[in-house]
């Protein structure tokens, strides 16, 4: 086992290791990314999908009720992905020059699903920044009027 911070050679395995690991990953990222043809028009098309969306995520943040909707149109679409994958495996010819719908689905998570658990990541951010604004507003208000009530009970 190696151990962070014991000054000697382990330290520098460790880098080493860790390195390794990066390039590893690195290099089946960089795989993955050469294998997809990017330009096939339905894959600009899910892309740009993810753009509007996300687009539409930040726009309309200080609309609850859109927001809402949006949130669980985002997850149900993510819910729906295995149905999707399934329908892509059998009908990839029709649309795509290659088969990207695998049995596991890793291609439909992390093209599909990954973008959209990230914007209803954003999403959820969003929310708790506003419902953070929202206390701080509430609780300034609630101690003016107690203010304003001693005022009253003493000067009154």
């Amino acid at each position: 086992a190696y151990y962070f911070g014991d000054g000697g050679v382990n330290g520098t395995k460790i880098t080493q290791a860790v390195r390794t690991e990066f390039e590893s990953f690195y290099d089946s990222v960089m795989g993955f990314v050469s294998a997809v043809h990017w330009s096939e028009p339905w894959i600009i098309a899910l892309l740009s999908f993810h753009f509007v969306l996300l687009v539409t995520a930040v726009a309309t943040r200080n609309r609850s009720e859109v927001q809402m909707g949006l949130f669980v149109f985002v997850l149900g679409c993510v819910y729906l992905a295995e149905t999707l994958n399934g329908l892509g495996a059998k009908h990839w010819k029709s649309f795509s020059k290659q088969n990207y719908f695998d049995e596991k689905g890793l291609w439909m998570s992390c093209v599909f699903s990954l973008p959209l658990l990230m914007i209803s990541i954003v999403m959820l951010i969003q929310s708790l920044s506003s419902a953070s604004s929202l206390i701080v507003k509430v609780k300034r208000q609630q101690l003016m009027h107690q203010v304003r009530q001693s005022k009253k009970e003493g000067g009154g």
